[in-house]
């Protein structure tokens, strides 16, 4: 019986260690779950929080994109209004131009008739004095001749006739001048004429140029700017089909195949548990806590390293026991 004592007492003491082993393992069991609850509810928070991150953005560019679209509107009413004035004023300055060509044209027909009136005064005054002239000669010639008949000279008729075909000679010889001076008078009158047909057949000429080169322009500024409104809308049709999606993700709670919170899932929590040395007398049980730290007189006496730093953390020794082996009371964490 004696020598049993021993044996009952070592077996008594390898059930209360194992006792004290299981209720650690408990505990550090309970905190484990406890700890995962934690970390589960702060990926719930960090969830909740990167949703309403995203929300937050997809409500800053939405915003963003509706005033840029206000903006865009506004440009393309003042480009309008500006397209509208350019071709106002471009009218105002083709019938001012119009206006300042029928000026012009009336300035040089008006020149032109009082040169044409100064020449036919002109024309007139040389027949008036042709004509006086012409009424001189013969006044002068009958008084010669009634002088002549008065003094009773017989006067020859050869020399009659010789005064008489003097006298047509000049007349006809004044004739001629006249109708030389008109005809020149005609042709300077017909040069003029076309010449001021000319300047104004350019000067029109020009002014169609004018305007069918603003006209030109005009539409090329038009299909510019239509080229241009089309193409921005076309960005902003493709930035609010953009911004659309952007909203459908962030209204949905769940995330979508292509969104990050599904390209990043949660990770599995690994714990590794190291091991420390001890004491000689755990290291015979098989048995310790590894809290980072040596323990008190007690814990060396049960085989358990005990330490206030960390809790429920337990990893077997290197060094196990034959009997522990054989039982089966090997503890390993991983």
């Amino acid at each position: 019986m004696k020598h049993l004592l021993p044996s009952s007492a070592k077996a008594h003491a390898t059930v209360m260690r194992h006792e004290m082993v299981l209720a650690n393992q408990l505990e550090h069991a309970a905190d484990l779950a406890v700890w995962l609850e934690q970390k589960q509810e702060i990926a719930d928070i960090r969830r909740s929080l990167y949703l309403d991150e995203v929300r937050g953005r997809a409500t800053e560019v939405v915003e963003r994109a509706e005033r840029v679209a206000q903006i865009k509107r506004e440009e393309k009413l003042y480009m309008a209004y500006r397209l509208e004035a350019n071709q106002e004023a471009a009218e105002a300055n083709r019938e001012d131009a119009l206006e300042a060509t029928k000026q012009r044209a009336r300035a040089v027909s008006e020149r032109c008739e009082l040169v044409l009136s100064a020449q036919k005064m002109k024309k007139e005054a040389l027949a008036h004095s042709i004509e006086a002239k012409l009424e001189a000669a013969e006044a002068q010639r009958q008084a010669i001749l009634e002088s002549r008949r008065s003094s009773g000279a017989s006067t020859p008729r050869d020399r009659l006739q010789v005064v008489e075909a003097s006298s047509q000679m000049k007349a006809l010889d004044l004739a001629a001048k006249i109708e030389q001076a008109q005809e020149a008078a005609e042709a300077k009158r017909l040069e003029v004429l076309s010449e001021t047909k000319k300047k104004a057949a350019s000067v029109i000429k020009r002014h169609r140029n004018v305007v069918a080169a603003q006209k030109a322009n005009d539409e090329n500024a038009r299909s510019h700017l239509a080229q241009k409104l089309e193409s921005r809308l076309t960005v902003a049709s493709e930035r609010r089909e953009a911004l659309a999606r952007t909203r459908r993700f962030s209204n949905s709670r769940t995330p979508t195949k292509n969104s990050p919170l599904a390209a990043s899932p949660l990770k599995p929590i690994k714990f590794t548990i190291p091991v420390n040395e001890t004491d000689e007398n755990s290291k015979e049980n098989g048995y310790f806590v590894n809290f980072s730290g040596k323990g008190g007189m007690n814990g060396k006496a049960n085989g358990v390293v005990a330490s206030p730093e960390r809790k429920n953390v337990l990893s077997p020794s290197k060094n196990v026991g034959a009997q522990e082996r054989a039982n089966g009371h090997v503890i390993r964490a991983a």
